[in-house]
């Protein structure tokens, strides 16, 4: 027989990954993103190039947007004001999410496949910070209401 201290240890868990499901759902299409978009860049033709940086301003301006709102103000702020210690990863996390979103806009100079590579490559390597420094504190500090607003999360 479970103990009552397991059973509510394995509902934890269980509330933690539903929580987090939509964010980590989008975070795998952000990586399958972020691999096309490099290999666009590596060996698209210029055409293709440009079509993939209209595709990038698109995404950013949509699905990325409301992610970066759906972490910011359900993870982030409330990981700053719960816990302190972890600041310097909130702040370089928002960091990264100011610098993709004007990414695009305020273009490197180098051109568009440059700009693009930079793209890719900075998505994947915040998504997996994200996976790998993040998503596991958040699974093991947040409280069950805290982990209800990132479930309930609309933009």
């Amino acid at each position: 027989m479970c103990s009552s201290q397991n059973k509510n240890d394995i509902n934890s868990a269980m509330s933690s990954a539903t929580a987090m499901q939509r964010l980590v759902n989008e975070h795998a299409s952000g990586l399958v993103f972020a691999a096309e978009i490099a290999g666009i860049a590596q060996n698209g033709s210029d055409d293709d190039v440009a079509a993939a940086m209209e595709r990038v301003s698109e995404y950013l301006a949509g699905e990325l947007e409301d992610h970066f709102q759906h972490e910011e103000q359900t993870i982030l702020g409330e990981l700053l004001r719960s816990h302190p210690e972890y600041a310097a990863l909130c702040i370089a996390l928002g960091k990264e999410h100011g610098q993709m979103r004007f990414m695009l806009i305020e273009t490197s100079g180098a051109g568009p496949r440059r700009d693009l590579a930079l793209f890719a490559h900075l998505l994947k390597q915040h998504t997996l910070l994200e996976n790998e420094g993040l998503f596991p504190v958040v699974e093991k500090l947040f409280t069950a209401e805290q982990l209800r607003e990132i479930a309930n999360f609309s933009p």
